[in-house]
């Protein structure tokens, strides 16, 4: 897949359309469907090291091409879920997962 197609498929509008019409069929509750919610940046899971920073790394991240955001705020949710109980409570990984999938969803 080139960058093009996956810009297509995984960027702001291929991914928009997805997940809203994901959202409608499923009957996703209203603070899902309009972003009520806080937001990923307010919140810290296990710990405030990121939150003392400066510069917390999402901003840096957010700098980047937004294909390369997407793809990085996927990966780190994919990464939670599959080492799941393997350095710590299996929770607070599956939390920081969700944490990641909520940026994900602000970053579209």
């Amino acid at each position: 897949m080139n960058a093009e197609e996956f810009e297509a498929m995984f960027g702001p509008k291929g991914l928009h359309e997805e997940l809203g019409a994901e959202n409608e069929k499923m009957g996703a509750p209203e603070h899902i469907k309009s972003n009520e919610q806080a937001k990923a940046r307010d919140t810290q899971i296990a710990g405030n090291h990121y939150k003392k920073m400066r510069v917390q790394p999402w901003d840096v991240i957010d700098d980047l091409p937004h294909a390369q955001a997407i793809g990085f705020y996927r990966g780190n949710a994919i990464k939670y879920i599959m080492r799941a109980g393997e350095k710590g409570p299996a929770k607070t990984d599956y939390e920081k997962a969700i944490h990641y999938l909520q940026k994900l969803i602000e970053s579209l």
